[in-house]
C-alpha cells in the first residue's frame, strides 16, 4: 500500500519498504531534498516501526541531469544494512518545515547519526573526490579550521534576512587561528569576494572545484554552464570533508544540517544563529574542546 506524503516530498510503500521521492520536489536544492529524505526515513520509523528498505530517487534533483531515469540518491549514496537502529519509538524527527534552522545539539545527533550512517553512505565516486581534494590541497582535517559561508541564498536561513556579516565569520576564524597558529584555514563560499577576503586576510585556501563564477546572485545553478552534476559531486565531497575539520564554522540551514550530521558531534562546531537580539550570540558553540 502506498502512503502518500509520509513526510513532505516522499511516499512510502508499506509492502515493499520503498521510499519514493515525489515529482513536486524535483526542483529542490540538493540538501533541501535530502534533509526531507532523512526526515521521511525517521518518520517511517516512528509511524510504522519499520526501516526503509530502498529509496527511489528518480524524480529528485532534476536540475542535475536531463536523464529522467537517473536515480540521484543512488548516484551519491547507498544504504548500509549493517548499521543497526533499535531506538524505542518515537525518535525526534529532525524537522517540521524549519527545525533544521534550530540550534544543533549533541543529544539529538545521537539519534540522527544512526539513520545518517545507515542511509547516507557516500559512494566511491564521491569518496574518490574527497581523497583527491585531500591530496591536491594538502588537507588534513584534524589540522584544519573550516569556514562554510552561504552567500547566495541566505534569505532561506533562520531569521530570513537577519543574517550576520561575513566579517563576523572572519573575526571568529582569526581568533581561532590566533589560538591555534599551527592550523590551516579552508573557506567554502559561492562568493568569490568572500573567498578572496579570507585568502588575502588569513591565508585561507579554497577548493576551487566548488566555485561557480564571479557573480554572487541567486540561484547558483543559473551560472553553471558546464556539468552541473559534476559540480554537485565536488560540492558534496568538499562539504563532507569540511565536516571533519578540527574546528567548523558554519551557518544554519540545509547544507549546514548535513555538516552537523556528517560531523556526528557538536564538538568545536560554531553555528551562526540569528534568532536573537543579543549581540553576543552571533555564534553558538555547545562543546568547545
Amino acid at each position: 500500500m502506498i502512503h502518500e506524503n509520509i513526510m513532505y516530498g516522499y511516499d512510502y510503500n508499506t509492502e515493499t519498504g520503498e521510499l519514493i521521492g515525489r515529482e513536486n520536489i524535483g526542483g529542490y536544492g540538493f540538501f533541501s531534498t535530502f534533509t526531507l529524505l532523512i526526515t521521511a526515513i525517521m518518520g517511517v520509523y516512528n509511524q510504522y516501526g519499520e526501516l526503509v528498505k530502498s529509496i527511489n530517487g528518480k524524480k529528485l534533483l532534476r536540475n542535475l541531469s536531463k536523464d529522467e531515469s537517473y536515480d540521484m540518491y543512488s548516484h551519491f549514496f547507498h544504504i548500509d544494512e549493517s548499521v543497526e537502529i533499535n531506538f524505542n519509538r518515537p525518535t525526534p524527527v529532525p524537522l517540521t518545515n524549519d527545525d533544521q534552522h534550530t540550534v544543533y545539539t549533541e543529544s539529538n545527533i545521537n539519534y540522527y547519526s544512526a539513520f545518517f550512517k545507515r542511509y547516507f553512505n557516500l559512494n566511491d565516486n564521491i569518496q574518490s573526490k574527497i581523497e583527491g581534494f585531500k591530496t591536491k590541497y594538502n588537507i588534513i582535517p584534524e589540522n584544519t579550521i573550516s569556514v562554510v559561508y552561504r552567500s547566495t541564498d541566505k534569505w532561506t536561513d533562520m531569521g530570513g534576512f537577519n543574517h550576520i556579516s561575513p566579517a563576523l565569520y572572519f573575526r571568529l576564524t582569526r581568533d581561532l587561528k590566533t589560538e591555534n597558529p599551527e592550523l590551516d584555514i579552508y573557506i567554502q563560499s559561492e562568493s568569490q569576494g568572500i573567498n578572496r577576503v579570507f585568502m588575502e586576510g588569513l591565508g585561507s585556501k579554497v577548493i576551487s572545484e566548488t566555485l561557480v563564477s564571479d557573480r554572487d546572485d541567486y540561484p547558483l545553478f543559473l551560472h553553471l554552464q558546464d556539468n552541473k552534476l559534476e559540480w554537485a559531486e565536488n560540492y558534496v565531497a568538499a562539504l563532507f570533508l569540511h565536516s571533519k575539520s578540527k574546528y567548523l564554522i558554519t551557518y544554519t540551514g540545509n547544507s549546514a544540517f548535513f555538516l552537523y550530521l556528517s560531523r556526528g558531534t557538536t564538538n568545536n562546531l560554531y553555528q551562526e544563529i540569528t534568532f536573537t537580539n543579543n549581540n553576543f550570540d552571533d555564534f553558538f558553540s555547545i562543546n568547545k574542546q
